[in-house]
């Protein structure tokens, strides 16, 4: 990252307010978040690897940083699909589009929401549990009916 994106700073008050158990963190070894991140969540457990490299088990956080930019688009797909359905609940992903194999269109097909830009970098999100709107229809008031389960035989 050339300048800290205005967007960072309430980024890091948010995660600082939730809290997570665990993260996550998928970018350059070197990477200044990195060290951000354990001096701003201590009470999260870090744990960093490489897109080939993910370790076998759930986290309440994943986020993925300048790392697109190094992959094939199908590897990037792979690893985001990965992350968003086997890895982590949440998803944070903090890209440079005019680097990254995938167009925003692409990211949003994955199911990641644009949060904020700034110059080159962009901030997508995902939420497992609110990555989709419920519609009306399917909630319970138009299909139980309780009141007929005596009253009709299917």
């Amino acid at each position: 990252m050339t300048h800290a994106p205005r967007w960072l700073e309430p980024l890091l008050r948010q995660l600082e307010a939730e809290a997570p158990a665990d993260t996550l963190l998928l970018a350059p070894d070197d990477h200044p978040l990195t060290e951000t991140l354990r001096r701003r969540l201590p009470g999260t457990a870090l744990t960093t690897a490489a897109p080939g490299d993910l370790p076998d088990r759930r986290f309440a956080l994943a986020i993925v940083v300048e790392t697109l930019e190094s992959l094939p688009e199908a590897d990037a797909r792979v690893l985001l699909a990965g992350l968003r359905d086997l890895k982590a609940r949440h998803v944070v992903l903090l890209a440079d589009l005019a680097r990254s194999p995938l167009t925003e269109s692409a990211l949003r097909a994955l199911g990641f929401h644009l949060h904020a830009r700034d110059g080159g970098q962009t901030l997508f999100g995902f939420e497992l549990y609110g990555y989709k709107d419920r519609p009306e229809w399917l909630s319970p008031s138009h299909w139980a009916h309780p009141e007929r389960w005596d009253k009709f035989r299917w």
